[in-house]
C-alpha cells in the first residue's frame, strides 16, 4: 500500500481533496492517507469527494480508538485521545493492524 502523509495545517486542510482532482477521479484501494498528530476535536471534512471513505481515528500509540465506515460528504470531529487520523477508500480492504505507521511519525 501507498501512503501519502499530511503533515502541516496547509496540507490537512486540502486532504484527500486534492487526489479526486487527478484525472481518473476516484481514490484508489492501495492508497493510505495518513495525517498525524491532528488531536482531540480536530475536523475530519469530506467535500467534493466522489466516494465514500473509511476513516481511522488512532491515539497515540497507534491503537484503534474508532473508526467510520462509509465517511460520506460531511463533517465529524476527532474523538477524545485522537493524535492521528487515517483515512482509505471506503472500498479499499479494512486495515486491523497500524504498526508499519511508526516509520512515518518521525
Amino acid at each position: 500500500m501507498e501512503i501519502q502523509i499530511f503533515r502541516t495545517p496547509e496540507e490537512q486542510q486540502q486532504g484527500v481533496h486534492l487526489e479526486t482532482r487527478k484525472p481518473y477521479g476516484k481514490l484508489p484501494t492501495d492508497k493510505i492517507y495518513f495525517f498525524p498528530n491532528v488531536g482531540d476535536s480536530a475536523q475530519v471534512v469530506s467535500r467534493d469527494i466522489p466516494e465514500d471513505l473509511t476513516v481511522y481515528f488512532l491515539d497515540k500509540n497507534l491503537h484503534l480508538l474508532t473508526f467510520i465506515r462509509h465517511f460520506g460528504p460531511g463533517v465529524v470531529f476527532t474523538p477524545p485521545r485522537t493524535a492521528h487520523v487515517l483515512e482509505t477508500s471506503a472500498n479499499a480492504p479494512e486495515i486491523d493492524d497500524f504498526g508499519f505507521l511508526w516509520q512515518h511519525l518521525q
